[in-house]
Formats: structure tokens, C-alpha cells, sequence
């Protein structure tokens, strides 16, 4: 499918671009997340604020189609994501390191 170009201003994904996020900087890694037999991408935001608390950190789950990935759909994780472990705090930065 060739090379594609993603921004937080994409179609698809949640929320709004602001400077400082460091959207996508941090590692990002392709696997097939939901069993559908096509790579899905992981992106962090790992400066991004939640519920107030500075650089908390969010990372977006993009999914593969049989057109590449899209932003369509694409899915926020975060300390405040049920199931996700560990209070929602500054400067934790989730999603610096891995999904």
C-alpha cells in the first residue's frame, strides 16, 4: 500500500493536534490487534494531558485495512482506559515505550 501520513488532525482520530504531544515520536509497532489478519499500528502521544494531569500520556491504536492503516475507528488508550493498570498521573508519559 505504500507510504502513508498520519497527524492527530487525521480523519479518524480522536481528539485535536497541539504542540508539545509528541504524537507518533516514540516507538510505534505494527501487529494484528483485533484477529482480522492485518497489522493495526500503535502511536503514542506520551506528552499528551488526561483529566488534567500534564503529560499523562495516551497512545492510539490505528487499524489495518486491505488499504493500509486508517485512522477511521482508531482507538485511545490511556491510564484512565478501563482495564489499563496504574492511576492516571503526570509525567508518567504512558505510551513513551510500548503499547
Amino acid at each position: 500500500t505504500g507510504n502513508q501520513l498520519f497527524t492527530q488532525a487525521s480523519d479518524g482520530i480522536a481528539g485535536s493536534p497541539a504542540v508539545g504531544r509528541r504524537w507518533s515520536e516514540a516507538a510505534m509497532f505494527a501487529l494484528d490487534t483485533n484477529g482480522d489478519g492485518r497489522d493495526d499500528l500503535s502511536v503514542p502521544s506520551y506528552r499528551q494531558p488526561v483529566q488534567g494531569a500534564a503529560e499523562a500520556g495516551v497512545s492510539y491504536l490505528l487499524f489495518g485495512t486491505g488499504d493500509g492503516v486508517t485512522g477511521v475507528g482508531s482507538r485511545t488508550y490511556s491510564r484512565a482506559t478501563s482495564g489499563i493498570v496504574g492511576p492516571v498521573a503526570a509525567n508518567t508519559n504512558f505510551g513513551q515505550c510500548c503499547f
